[in-house]
Order: structure tokens, then C-alpha cells, then sequence
């Protein structure tokens, strides 16, 4: 309101509403909608990283479990052996060099089932901690179907195209990308022109014809000089842009190099996966005919099939495993919301699964 010093003062209201500011405040917004959206994209991303680490850690249990079992079963075997050459050594039929020895071989035994023993808990306490369930370690453990053999990945152009398209971490780069290009252009709107609408209301102490009560109109402004600051601005945020590309860049490149990888590291495991299926079969072979023997009553290494056998079933759940760790960290990286959806990165070859059969005997 103003009032003028002269005999017909003023009364003045003026209103003014900003119409254009440069793009500012629509640059702002949107960086902070893209701001937004990288955020989201990043959890889910480490959600889906730490699925892959529960998975490792559940894993874990499950092969100590099994290397437990197995070297439990061999200090029964030494055991039983040592008992034996007791007996053969009050016999004299052995030496004390061959009962120490037979001794030598169930201490061994027996040591390295403490240490299986003390392995199986370390895994389930570090399962326990990685489901933040401190003190709290799984008992009974179930595994979950694992129909992992038996397929083939998908080529390695189908699974780059799918990770440039929806990996996570790609997308948040890109969301960041497009929140630094918007702090760009809020850096130069300050230096650019603007325009405001005003609406001005009169009121005098005397009624003269050039007196309008209301008028309206249109008020732009536009810095002539900024003192280097525009440009100070723009360049800070655009050394951001500039970092953000060029780390896109490189994790597209990272994750090409990973993709390639992991091809090669399936095609290793579908390879030993066949050696497995032929080593297990021959050690099934191999313990039935010692089982044969022994029910003879003829000398036979029942004991050391027995622990082969078992030595068999560590080696199938250990690829098992390797191989359901290997999709899911392929599913991971294409953007996958399950990591145990297989067919995302796989096809069927049209054979039945076997392997991982062996494996569930061994679940506590």
C-alpha cells in the first residue's frame, strides 16, 4: 500500500503471480520424481542381492550338513577298523606300528568330524544373522524344489539384451542421469527471463479521469549480468551428469563381462554335471556290489563304498547348488523379480532331472 505525500494520496494493492520462472521449478520437480525413482530401483536391487545371500548362506548349512554326515560316517568306519585291530594286535596277528596306525586314522577321522560338527553350526549361525534372527539357529531345514539341470541358457545376445533393458541398477543410473540433466537446467533458470502477471487495486482521495482503479498486465524480468555464477552452476551440475554416464557406462560394460562369465561358468557345471551323474552311478554300482561281498562274508571295503557314496551325493548337491546360485545371480542382473524363476534365463532341453534327488536326503 502506498500513500503519496501530496494532498491526494493512494491506497495501492498489488498482487503479483509468477507465470513463467525459467523452467526452475519444473526442472526441480522432475529431478526430484527421477531422484525418486533411482531410489526405488535401488532397493529393490539390494533386495534381490541380499535373496542371492540368504540363498548362499541356506546353501551353507546344507553342505555342512552333508560334509558332516559324510565324515561322521568315516570315523565310524576307522573306528570300527581300529576296534578290529585291537582285537587281531591281543591276537598278535598285527604289529604295534600297524595298531598305531590304525589308531593314526580314527584320530584323524574323528577330528575332522569336530570340525565338520563345529562348520555345520558356524553356517546356521551366519544364516541366522544374515535373517537378522540373532541366536535363533534353523533346526529343520526345507529345499525347496531346484530344477536347475537339464537346461540350457539362453544365448548370450537374448541375456544382454535383457539386462541393458531391465537391469536395475542400469535403470537407476538412468533415472540419476535424467535427475542431473534436470539440476542442469534449474542451474541456468535463475539467468533467464521471467514473467509475472500483476493486478494492481487503486484507491484515491479524490476522483480524477486519469485514475484507474484496477489495472493488469504483464511484468517481465530478465538478469542482465550474473557475475559468473550461471555458469559456476551449470558447470557443477553438469560434471555431475558427466560422472553419471560414464559410470553407467562402465557397470554396462561390467555387466557384459559378467553375463559372458557366467556362460562360461555354466557350461563348466553342465560339464561336471555329467562327470557327477557317471561318478554317482559307478559308486552306486560300486556299493552294491561291496554290500554283495560282505553279505558273503567275503572281504570287501563296504566302509569305503559307503563314504564314496557320500563323497558322490557332497559333489551333486555342491553343483546343484553352484548352479542355482549362478541363475539366480543371471536373474539378478536382467532385472528378474524371482531369482528362482529358471525359465527366465533358461530353456528346457527335454531330459528329466536326477541330481538334485540325492540331495534331499540330507535335509535336517
Amino acid at each position: 500500500m502506498d500513500t503519496g505525500d501530496h494532498e491526494n494520496f493512494a491506497r495501492r494493492l498489488l498482487v503479483r503471480k509468477p507465470l513463467y520462472d525459467g523452467g526452475y521449478s519444473g526442472s526441480l520437480a522432475e529431478s526430484a520424481k527421477q531422484g525418486r525413482k533411482s531410489a526405488k530401483l535401488r532397493i529393490a536391487d539390494n533386495r534381490s542381492l541380499y535373496t542371492i545371500t540368504v540363498m548362499q548362506k541356506f546353501f551353507d548349512v546344507i553342505l555342512a550338513d552333508i560334509e558332516a554326515s559324510r565324515d561322521n560316517e568315516n570315523m565310524s568306519v576307522r573306528y570300527v577298523r581300529f576296534e578290529r585291530g585291537q582285537d587281531n594286535h591281543e591276537l598278535g596277528k598285527i604289529s604295534d606300528v600297524e595298531l598305531l596306525d590304525l589308531e593314526n586314522e580314527y584320530q584323524e577321522a574323528r577330528l575332522r568330524a569336530v570340525e565338520s560338527r563345529g562348520r555345520a553350526s558356524s553356517t546356521r549361525q551366519a544364516l541366522a544373522l544374515a535373517l537378522n534372527r540373532p541366536g535363533q539357529q534353523p533346526s529343520a531345514l526345507y529345499l525347496p524344489e531346484l530344477d536347475v539341470h537339464h537346461r540350457a541358457l539362453l544365448e548370450f545376445g537374448i541375456l544382454i539384451e535383457k539386462a541393458l533393458k531391465n537391469n536395475r541398477q542400469l535403470a537407476a543410473l538412468d533415472s540419476e542421469l535424467l535427475s542431473a540433466r534436470a539440476e542442469v537446467e534449474a542451474a541456468r533458470a535463475p539467468y533467464r527471463p521471467d514473467v509475472s502477471a500483476v493486478l494492481e487495486r487503486g484507491e484515491y482521495s479524490r476522483e480524477l479521469g486519469s485514475h484507474d482503479k484496477w489495472r493488469a498486465g504483464l511484468q517481465m524480468t530478465w538478469p542482465l549480468y550474473s557475475g559468473g555464477q550461471s555458469d559456476t552452476a551449470v558447470d557443477k551440475a553438469q560434471i555431475r551428469v558427466n560422472q553419471i554416464f560414464y559410470q553407467r557406462r562402465q557397470i554396462e560394460l561390467d555387466i557384459r563381462q559378467k553375463i559372458w562369465n557366467m556362460t562360461e561358468e555354466f557350461a563348466l557345471l553342465e560339464a561336471q554335471r555329467q562327470a557327477s551323474d557317471v561318478f554317482s552311478s559307478y559308486r552306486e554300482l560300486y556299493m552294491d556290489r561291496s554290500r554283495a561281498l560282505y553279505d558273503l562274508e567275503v572281504k570287501t571295503d563296504l566302509g569305503d563304498a559307503m563314504i564314496q557314496i557320500s563323497e558322490s551325493h557332497l559333489r551333486d548337491a555342491r553343483q546343484t547348488f553352484q548352479m542355482a546360485l549362478l541363475l539366480a545371480q543371471l536373474n539378478h542382473l536382467i532385472g528378474e523379480d524371482d531369482a528362482m524363476n529358471w525359465g527366465a534365463v533358461t530353456e528346457k532341453t527335454g531330459r528329466q532331472p536326477q541330481a538334485d534327488q540325492s540331495v534331499r536326503g540330507y535335509v535336517q
